[in-house]
């Protein structure tokens, strides 16, 4: 089964000053689990980024400027009352701690209460707690979990009825004419960014004169034992290529390529490409942008190649935002998401993950060959019927062809 969509790029500037933490990317600290978040790159070990923090934008006027240009009356009341509540507490990967808090209390002057970590891990304490009902998570960030979890339990809260900012409400600002939500009742769970993956990564000078435009190309003979991968046995970016791979080439495929061709796996994204970079291997599969800028930087051969005979799926990462019902900030969780969803905070994330905005106005940027781009069909795997159909059944027989 596939679900194609045709999208349009937009082109992003320069602009919203963030620290790139792309050092803090280069590891796996939780690979090993099974199959939560399988379209989520697997965050890195969190070090302290080599790049200094910038200072956070100053906000145009005391509410944040632009970003909540024409508020309704009830902002104001909103405001007042998440300033009593204290805080918000958000969940999400941990290399935004700081980025994310810094910008967030600089234009609303509330604070944000940032718990980075492993998502599989938080994704957990938010399932428990919200059966439980006893929630101290009030937006967590991810990928799909909760369409097998929370939302059949009916513990997610609407998102969509919240956003009453028009620089947040209105479809124009959106690449798809209006907001994107996994969940078929496009309610609960909002994606706010899309990006391609299902690309490899080559270094150029230890490939030679080896041709590679086609998945096809490599299954040659003289790939074997020079094909590298992100491990596609465990949940994360691994599983998600090889997953993709499944669908578009077939599990027979699957086998002849990483069996066959003797693919050597490794759970960390970071030494993944440092493999590419120094020639140690020639080819790459579930690579993600801030593993390849990182050695890019460094003046290192690699290149992102995408396939003829397939060009890739749309995926959303962690960008995807949930509140759980008896958030206990309820007030502050909305002022977030509307900041959030303004594009102040997604400008945050998409710089630092380096994945592009589904917002029109972003300012983030991102390399082109995780941009979508037009006329292109690709297999969208952010949606609930993916998730909770293709993905299962996907993931089974990964695990029956490969092992765990």
């Amino acid at each position: 089964m596939k679900m194609c969509h045709t999208r349009t790029p937009r082109a992003v500037a320069a602009g919203l000053s963030v620290a790139l933490l792309l050092t803090a990317c280069g590891g796996a600290d939780d690979a090993t689990e099974p199959t939560d978040d399988t379209n989520e790159p697997t965050e890195a070990e969190t070090e302290e980024p080599d790049a200094e923090e910038p200072d956070a934008e100053e906000p145009d006027d005391e509410t944040g400027g632009a970003w909540d240009a024409g508020a309704p009356p009830e902002w104001e009341e909103i405001l007042a009352a998440a300033a009593e509540e204290g805080e918000v507490v958000v969940a999400g990967p941990a290399f935004l701690d700081d980025a994310m808090t810094a910008a967030f209390e600089a234009d609303t002057g509330l604070t944000l209460s940032y718990l980075g970590g492993n998502t599989r891990e938080l994704n957990s304490r938010l399932d428990q707690e919200a059966q439980a009902g006893n929630v101290t998570i009030d937006v967590s960030m991810g990928g799909g979990t909760q369409l097998n979890t929370l939302l059949p339990e009916g513990l997610l809260e609407p998102i969509r009825p919240q956003l009453i900012l028009p620089a947040a409400a209105d479809g124009d600002n959106w690449r798809l004419g209006d907001q994107k939500y996994l969940d078929n009742d496009d309610q609960y769970m909002l994606q706010t960014t899309e990006w391609i993956h299902g690309w490899v990564a080559v270094n150029p000078d230890s490939l030679g004169d080896i041709e590679v435009t086609t998945w096809d190309d490599l299954l040659q003979p003289e790939l074997v034992g020079r094909i590298a991968a992100y491990d596609p046995r465990t949940g994360g970016q691994g599983q998600s290529a090889a997953a993709y791979l499944a669908e578009v080439k077939g599990m027979d495929y699957i086998v002849e390529l990483f069996d066959g061709q003797e693919v050597t796996y490794t759970q960390d994204g970071g030494q993944l490409m440092e493999w590419i970079a120094r020639g140690t291997y020639d080819v790459a599969l579930g690579g993600i942008a801030p593993d390849v800028e990182r050695y890019r930087r460094e003046g290192l051969p690699i290149e992102v190649r995408h396939m003829e005979d397939g060009p890739g799926a749309l995926t959303g990462g962690f960008s995807v935002l949930k509140q759980p019902v008896g958030a206990p900030h309820p007030n502050a969780a909305q002022v977030f998401l509307n900041w959030w969803a303004s594009g102040r905070g997604l400008d945050v994330y998409a710089e630092v993950l380096m994945e592009p905005s589904l917002r029109v106005d972003s300012q983030a940027e991102v390399p082109d060959y995780v941009t979508p781009q037009e006329g292109v069909d690709y297999i969208d795997q952010y949606t609930e019927d993916w998730y909770t159909t293709v993905r299962p059944q996907v993931t089974e027989e990964l695990a029956a062809a490969l092992g765990r």
